[in-house]
């Protein structure tokens, strides 16, 4: 420690060199230096420790090109911790006047002095630097499914990105930001617009539990405008494939890529979502039947008959599964979804044959429904299929649901023949 506290005349100086290549960026200084106020250089030494670090952080950001705010603001708090509030507000008080001195010599050059003030009013003041309580808030979020969970912080890191500090967060700063940046510059659509913000929301009612942020004002309430546009007026549901869509498509599939087709065909007669087909255990398939058991819902849940038409098939994809999965083969995204790449090969295949972005893999549930309901199959016995609640207060409520025999009979009225 020593080698950074220097004495003049009886008084003790904390005192930092600048590397040469880096002085430019601090107004041509060739070392930092700041009074300890003491003649004890044991105290002196003590003093010294929160600002040889501020220094050295300064310098490496610097380096990098960092904004130092965070860094000056963490390094304050330190003092703060180290010292009592009195001593660090004094501490930091002689830094500003140190460096708006420079600042206002040399005007045309670039200097630390906003950061600093932006930093003193954080500390000193209570102004919300929004950035500096993003760890904290990320800590709380174990509840939520990882890829939702980064979905949240990549919207809040965005967000943060535009608006630094809590007060910036005005209404008509947030609208700007989402017509201009979110909508105009990234062609976001009104629905990933609000998806975003709901990430954002929470951590601004983090903050407001929190921080005191005010909590009578909403800068995010009816920011996202939806435009009523003839493209807005079309229907935006699945269409269902026909007859003809199965076999175009699977006319279609690559030679090489039989695992594409087997998913094709089990999806059409099952009904399957893609993430509970390509999840499904060889554990899980009896002679007869498939059991999901890890739905997204509890109606999810549910047993479904395997179809004749597809009943050999299944056996084949049983036989020869080498990892447990009656999907065999596919790799893991970092979410543990299997069906992400398959699905991607699928999303390719039916857009190369012209289909939009109503027709999904998804859309054979719709197949499924609408043969269902083509070949007057109840819908008490079509929900247990699909996984639907049936809404009605007898069945869906005090019924205990349908025979088995019954769904499977109702399933076999599906065909792709």
């Amino acid at each position: 420690m020593p080698r950074y506290i220097k004495r003049h005349y009886r008084t003790w100086h904390a005192v930092l060199d600048i590397p040469k290549a880096l002085r430019p960026k601090f107004n041509g200084r060739a070392r930092f230096k700041q009074s300890l106020k003491t003649e004890s250089q044991s105290e002196a030494e003590l003093r010294a420790l929160p600002l040889i670090a501020q220094w050295k952080r300064e310098i490496e950001l610097a380096r990098s090109g960092v904004e130092s705010v965070e860094a000056t603001v963490a390094d304050f708090r330190r003092g703060v911790d180290e010292y009592s509030e009195a001593d660090a507000r004094e501490l930091a008080d002689d830094i500003l006047v140190t460096e708006g001195s420079y600042a206002r010599n040399e005007p045309n050059k670039p200097n630390r002095y906003q950061d600093l003030e932006d930093a003193y009013a954080v500390v000193f003041k209570g102004r919300i630097l929004l950035a500096e309580h993003f760890d904290s808030w990320k800590a709380t979020l174990d509840e939520y499914t990882d890829k939702y969970r980064d979905m949240m912080l990549a919207d809040v890191r965005e967000f943060l990105q535009r608006f630094q500090y809590a007060d910036e967060v005005k209404w008509d700063a947030v609208y700007a930001w989402v017509e201009d940046g979110l909508k105009a510059k990234q062609g976001n659509s009104a629905t990933t617009c609000k998806r975003k913000l709901a990430g954002i929301r929470n951590y601004w009612q983090w903050l407001q539990d929190r921080k005191g942020v005010d909590r009578s004002i909403d800068p995010f309430r009816g920011v996202v405008r939806e435009r009523k546009t003839k493209a807005a007026a079309k229907p935006k549901g699945r269409l269902a494939y026909t007859v003809q869509d199965y076999h175009k498509l699977l006319n279609a599939v690559p030679v090489d890529d039989e695992l594409l087709s087997d998913l094709i065909r089990v999806g059409a007669h099952t009904g399957m979502r893609i993430e509970e087909l390509c999840s499904l255990r060889c554990d899980d398939v009896d002679t007869d039947r498939f059991t999901i058991a890890d739905a997204k819902t509890s109606a999810g849940n549910r047993v479904v008959p395997i179809h004749r038409d597809i009943a050999q098939l299944v056996t084949r994809l049983k036989d020869t599964s080498k990892d447990g999965f009656l999907i065999s083969g596919l790799s893991q995204n970092k979410y543990g979804d299997r069906s992400n790449a398959i699905g991607k090969r699928f999303g390719r295949l039916k857009n190369k044959l012209g289909y939009g972005p109503r027709h999904v893999f998804h859309s054979w549930r719709n197949t499924i429904a609408s043969q269902l309901q083509t070949a007057g199959v109840p819908e008490s016995h079509a929900a247990p299929l699909i996984g639907h609640e049936i809404q009605t207060m007898t069945y869906g409520v005090y019924s205990n649901g349908v025979e088995f025999s019954a769904v499977k009979d109702a399933l076999d009225k599906v065909s792709y023949r």
